[in-house]
């Protein structure tokens, strides 16, 4: 039977987490497309030995910044033939009936681009990559159903407050390559605002479709992580927008950038920007005071007594529950 989507890994080091990935993460019915900007040849050593003939590995220059990971990621999504693609990362677990269910979801309509399902938490057990324990995290499903049937503004304004990012949907494979075109025609390159960016450009090239279905568990106590590794400051990134000139001359240059995308005023967009970053402000407010009080100790007494388990007990777990 011919794949119906590309599982799309990129990888850049953080080949300590790649043969559990593998371990979890491989079906024969569906492609695979591992595009390594790698600074080192760990992740090459891994995949050079595993034999999988829907697994298509590629060594690509070292990510040495934005221009370059943005080359390799339309590079590597030109070689995909599938209808659909979802991005995923190497420490991270796919819910094989989840994503199912999303493709069978946009095979019934062509309205739908996105398809959007239940990304929940997992924590797993220090010092045990190599044989990798899970626990579920207890976290709030963030809810995308205000999304479907709207006209691109409304679906952003929505999507940007409160912030909730489609980085891992799945996608249909052409609407998926037009993002990425535009991320890099942007010439924005910080790598948090082009999360943002994505986010507002498949609202603007798809409609969205959610199903109340786990799909894609999270990993929430990575030891290193990519992303943050770009993250100089000891703050989130995000708070640059209060006293970085550089950074909000690139919020401009993104607001600009999907004002001609949308043919608005670019005052709309910007507006809701000020609401998304007023939101970040307000949900670190309540996270500390949170972390303070009361629901610290009754989320460190759930992940003291749950239990551990491999990667095959607890996808069995969130496969039947929608917790």
């Amino acid at each position: 039977m011919k794949s119906k989507i590309t599982i799309f890994l990129c990888l850049k080091d953080r080949a300590e987490y790649t043969k559990s990935w593998i371990s979890n993460n491989l079906y024969s019915d569906y492609e695979y497309l591992v595009a390594d900007g790698s600074n080192e040849n760990d992740n090459y050593n891994i995949f050079k030995n595993i034999n999988h003939k829907n697994l298509n590995y590629i060594k690509y220059p070292y990510d040495k910044d934005i221009k370059t990971y943005l080359d390799k990621v339309i590079n590597a999504l030109n070689k995909i033939e599938t209808p659909y693609v979802i991005r995923v990362d190497n420490d991270d677990i796919l819910l094989k009936e989840g994503i199912d269910s999303c493709i069978e979801k946009l095979e019934k309509s062509n309205k739908f681009g996105i398809a959007q399902g239940n990304i929940r938490s997992i924590f797993m057990k220090n010092n045990t990559i190599k044989n990798p324990k899970y626990k579920i995290v207890p976290n709030v499903k963030k809810n995308f159903k205000d999304l479907i049937n709207l006209n691109s503004s409304d679906a952003i304004e929505k999507a940007m407050s409160p912030y909730r990012t489609v980085w891992y949907a799945v996608y249909r494979t052409n609407i998926y390559k037009k993002i990425w075109i535009d991320i890099l025609e942007s010439k924005i390159d910080n790598i948090f605002l082009i999360e943002y960016l994505q986010t507002q450009l498949a609202l603007i090239h798809s409609n969205l479709v959610y199903l109340n279905k786990n799909y894609y568990l999270r990993l929430s106590n990575p030891n290193t992580s990519t992303t943050l590794k770009n993250q100089t400051l000891d703050f989130p990134d995000w708070q640059r927008i209060y006293f970085d000139k550089e950074y909000r001359k690139k919020v401009y240059i993104m607001s600009n950038f999907i004002a001609k995308k949308l043919n608005c005023d670019e005052n709309w967009v910007i507006n809701v920007y000020r609401k998304m970053y007023l939101g970040f402000a307000g949900r670190e407010r309540l996270r500390t005071m949170i972390f303070k009080g009361i629901s610290h100790i009754a989320l460190k007494s759930f992940t003291s007594f749950s239990p551990y388990m491999n990667a095959n007990k607890i996808k069995k777990i969130f496969n039947y529950l929608n917790i």
